[in-house]
């Protein structure tokens, strides 16, 4: 099943069926009641990042099973930290999110992994902490609130994206892009004045 059969734009927008996963896994798991407006929020949102990314029909592909499997383990992961206990703090949280999360890749990666450049080491760094404590907050966000609450604001992950491609590499985004972008930031924000409203 060869993952390189895939583009970035086509990989993305199956995971980002994973806040649809943690809503829908709300309501039957832990009985949270989603409104009209709620689901109509979260579609809108998961419908900006298919206008941005624009992936093709290729999508659908046996490598696209890898990757709803990497959606899956992402929704069950914020559907379980409901049950962290109250002591795990974000260290402890990050740290063994991280050092699963290298656990489950390292037998992947064998036969794959070339000797990374000294002036990668950085690199490197800035991608561990961003991950580590991305699963760490997270983790806690989704102890401390109603994950149907939350799921939808893992859609701004297309807008951040964006920011830090465009800032870090000099990647202007292009007009499908900054619409996508507009589409979630709007319904995260009209989903925020639902939550606030208490709809």
């Amino acid at each position: 099943m060869p993952i390189d059969t895939l583009s970035v734009a086509e990989a993305a927008v199956i995971v980002f069926a994973a806040p649809l996963m943690v809503t829908l896994g709300s309501v039957v798991f832990f009985r949270e009641r989603v409104g009209a407006l709620k689901w109509a929020a979260a579609l809108v949102a998961f419908g900006g990042v298919i206008v941005a990314i624009q992936p093709g029909m290729a999508t659908f592909q046996p490598a696209s099973l890898l990757i709803l499997a990497c959606a899956v383990l992402y929704a069950t992961i914020s559907l379980t930290a409901r049950f962290l206990p109250p002591d795990d703090n974000l260290w402890t949280v990050s740290f063994y999110g991280a050092a699963f999360a290298a656990l489950f890749v390292l037998p992947l990666s064998i036969g794959q992994w070339t000797v990374p450049q000294p002036e990668d080491a950085l690199l490197f760094v800035g991608a561990a902490l961003c991950s580590s404590f991305g699963v760490g907050l997270g983790s806690l966000a989704y102890r401390s609130a109603p994950a149907s609450d939350l799921a939808p604001f893992g859609y701004s992950g297309l807008i951040w994206s964006t920011v830090v491609t465009w800032a870090v590499w000099g990647s202007i985004p292009g007009v499908w892009t900054l619409a996508g972008a507009a589409i979630v930031a709007s319904s995260s924000a009209f989903h925020l004045m639902l939550r606030n409203r208490g709809g």
